[in-house]
């Protein structure tokens, strides 16, 4: 009896033992190859107290809070804050942990919850926010707070907290901390539905930007605060605003922040349909530019008259303020400032479509730009004037302007400012539409860049290619790098070699020639190996994996990770290991990505676990991307003929930052369509649209991606499939197909929804 007994203990313990191996073993492989428990390795190592630096007060160390709410992980994100603020002693320790708070409120309204559970994380973070002992940074913070607010819907309380915020603005002594806070409030006000709280947020930051003595700061208020006065729809008080912020312009005894300020009131007035005050004040500002004795800030003033100028409706009014710019320019001493004065009346006749009078301000601007003895100055003003006949609908007459830009910039002696002097001049060809004109300059640009020295010759002679490849010219594009190609072959010095071989193999991508661009960046990797300065050589090592983004096809960059990650590791560039595992994570390979840092001390690890994290929950939930992003893609119809609906997001604030088009992409990078927006969804998040028809196979692989019109393709994401199989979510260079940005169709000029 007691040896059966023995018997069944022995059977249970060793089948506790069996079972608990195969949990552990099971639980490994779980933590070691499956994507959720990598991430649970991350969290851990984030999280791990021994890890963390002594200093919990760091700027770096901020983020981690955030990719822990990114996360979901809440608690832990507010614990770290807790922490944060009562290690705090210092305004920076305060600023980052503001920074963090606010960051929060940004996420918050984007994870799909019950508005409820969002109110309840917003009441913690203001919790939180009473424990800052900093005016300024409790102002930006409860700012944020009340944006989110909005967001919910919650327009009463988002009222009270601005009100807040602005209080806590008003105690702020530093003027430009003050600036900073008044134009934040100033901005988030324009947004609310109740003009009557907007009105008196604006008219008390007003009365607030009044008292800043320093003239920049108060500039940089005022700015924000006249830009959202202009978007009231309540007339009345818009003017009321605007004839303050006249008057206030007007006792600014600085000629240069007078002409500044008075010109964005002109903007505001133009906004509200007003051209005759516009106008008005346009001239007062040039009375006022005239007198400037520092040609730089004269520039800058009569810079933004121009801009104003351009916009104005009322083209007999525009005109009229022109031709006394010509006159003050004309006047101007330096040759550079009278050039770079010259090229903007150029651009602004351009836009009133007097394209004659263009032409004939762009040869006097030439002329100025003859005079200029700097070459770095005369390097600009060239830019300047290139981009500004880029606008000529003659195309002779810009054929005419380029040909003497490439004359002076054959005169150039520095190398670099040569090469970029040709670099502005083969893109402003590159837009030309009577191509034969655009080939003759290219030509000659050709000639030129041959004669300078390596690497300068392979950036020039590479610029020169895309501007083939916008005229469509694959061969002559194709021919010009090979001969670029066999130069940068010739040099001797390996950090020289690979700048030259770089340049080349961004052209090459930009041509779709992905193969090729993978060989000439595994090229460049073989001389950077060459390169004895360690530092130099991690920095160079770096800019090939950002070169690889460009790349679509996964294998092909994930062969140029593994020789760059091998690089990497044989002489310890942290750094660059950091982004090639950033880079890993963004293509899901989420072990390949933690190994690459396997080597890192564990300090040194928490930045880079904190990214992939970040990307992790991002993949998750893709509205937490900062930028344009396509959540979801329906697609009806048949064969050639489909109807694509999108649903996209974006943190849209108005007509300054807007998601602006939309497009569907061959797996090359070729733009298939694109679909305009004439104005923001600022009230419409997320929002839908369609497109009709597609013309694509269903096996046909595509990207649709979206872009914002001042933070282009920054989310780097997009949706990749076909009709037949469906969509998935990808992270994408910003790189990746960049030149298509230039083509047609382009947006109008934005309307703010109603």
């Amino acid at each position: 009896m007691l040896r059966k007994q023995s018997k069944q203990k022995i059977y249970v313990i060793t089948s506790v033992i069996l079972i608990t191996v195969v949990i552990l073993v099971f639980f490994s492989r779980w933590l070691l190859y499956i994507p959720e428990g990598q991430m649970q390795r991350v969290r851990w190592a984030i999280w791990n107290p021994s890890n963390r630096l002594e200093r919990v007060i760091d700027e770096k160390m901020t983020q981690i809070p955030v990719a822990l709410a990114k996360d979901g992980q809440w608690q832990l994100a507010f614990k770290l804050v807790t922490e944060y603020i009562e290690n705090s002693y210092h305004q920076s320790d305060f600023l980052h942990q503001a920074d963090t708070l606010s960051q929060f409120a940004q996420v918050i309204p984007l994870q799909q919850e019950d508005s409820s559970q969002a109110k309840a994380k917003l009441n913690r973070a203001l919790v939180e926010v009473k424990k800052i002992n900093d005016s300024y940074s409790k102002s930006i913070t409860l700012l944020e707070i009340a944006q989110a607010y909005r967001q919910l819907k919650d327009e009463k309380v988002a009222h009270e907290l601005l009100l807040t915020s602005l209080k806590e603005a008003q105690e702020i002594d530093d003027s430009n901390y003050k600036s900073y806070a008044l134009s934040g409030i100033a901005k988030a006000s324009g947004q609310l539905k109740d003009e009557n709280v907007a009105y008196e947020i604006l008219l008390t930051s007003l009365k607030e930007a009044q008292q800043i003595n320093s003239l920049g700061d108060k500039y940089s208020a005022l700015r924000e605060i006249v830009q959202a006065s202009g978007q009231l729809k309540d007339e009345k008080a818009a003017h009321e605003l605007l004839l303050t912020s006249l008057k206030e312009a007007q006792q600014i005894k600085s000629l240069d922040y007078k002409s500044y300020t008075l010109n964005e009131v002109a903007q505001a007035y133009k906004q509200l349909k007003d051209e005759k005050a516009a106008h008005e004040i346009l001239l007062i500002s040039l009375k006022g530019a005239q007198q400037i004795d520092d040609p730089y800030s004269q520039s800058n003033a009569l810079s933004g008259i121009t801009r104003v100028s351009g916009q104005l409706k009322d083209h007999k009014a525009a005109h009229e303020i022109l031709l006394e710019f010509l006159k003050v320019a004309q006047q101007i001493d330096s040759p550079q400032f009278k050039s770079f004065a010259l090229s903007d009346i150029a651009q602004a006749y351009g836009q009133l479509k007097d394209h004659k009078a263009a032409h004939e301000i762009l040869l006097e601007s030439l002329k100025a730009a003859q005079q200029i003895d700097s070459v770095d100055y005369k390097s600009m003003a060239l830019s300047a004037i290139t981009q500004a006949s880029g606008q000529l609908k003659d195309e002779k007459a810009a054929h005419e302007i380029l040909l003497e830009s490439l004359k002076m910039a054959q005169q150039i002696d520095m190398p670099n400012y040569k090469s970029s002097a040709l670099s502005g001049i083969a893109q402003a060809s590159g837009r030309l539409k009577d191509h034969k004109i655009a080939h003759e300059i290219l030509l000659e640009s050709v000639k030129v860049a041959q004669q300078i020295e390596n690497p300068n010759s392979s950036y020039a002679l590479s610029e020169i290619a895309k501007a083939y490849e916008q005229l469509k010219d694959q061969k002559a594009a194709q021919q010009l790098l090979f001969t670029s190609l066999k130069a940068a072959q010739k040099i001797d010095d390996p950090e020289s070699k690979f700048y030259a071989l770089s340049a080349i193999a961004q052209a090459y991508g930009q041509l779709k020639d992905h193969k090729m661009t993978q060989q000439l960046l595994l090229t460049s990797l073989k001389a950077a190996q060459k390169i004895d300065d360690p530092d130099v050589q991690s920095y160079v090592l770096s800019e090939i994996i950002s070169a690889s983004r460009q790349l679509a096809n996964i294998e092909l960059r994930q062969e140029i990770l593994r020789k760059t990650l091998s690089a990497a590791e044989a002489v310890n560039a942290s750094e660059t290991l950091a982004e090639i595992a950033i880079q890993y994570a963004q293509q899901e390979s989420w072990g390949k990505a933690l190994r690459a840092l396997r080597n890192f001390q564990e300090s040194q690890k928490l930045t880079a676990l904190t990214k992939i994290l970040t990307l992790w929950a991002e993949k998750k939930n893709s509205r937490l991307i900062d930028g344009a992003v396509v959540l979801e893609v329906k697609v009806s119809g048949n064969s050639n003929n489909y109807t694509f609906n999108v649903s996209l997001h974006s943190p849209t604030q108005g007509c300054n930052q807007y998601t602006d088009w939309w497009e569907v992409l061959s797996e090359d990078g070729e733009l298939l369509y694109r679909h305009i927006f004439e104005k923001s969804h600022v009230d419409e998040q997320p929002f839908e649209s369609s497109i009709k028809p597609v013309k694509i196979e269903a096996n046909q692989e595509v990207f649709i991606r979206a872009h914002m019109n001042n933070m282009g393709y920054n989310a780097m994401q997009a949706m990749k499939g076909t009709v037949e199989k469906g969509f998935k979510s990808i992270r994408l260079s910003e790189n990746f197909a960049a030149s298509v940005t230039e083509e047609e169709p382009q947006p109008p000029k934005c309307q703010e929804a109603n």
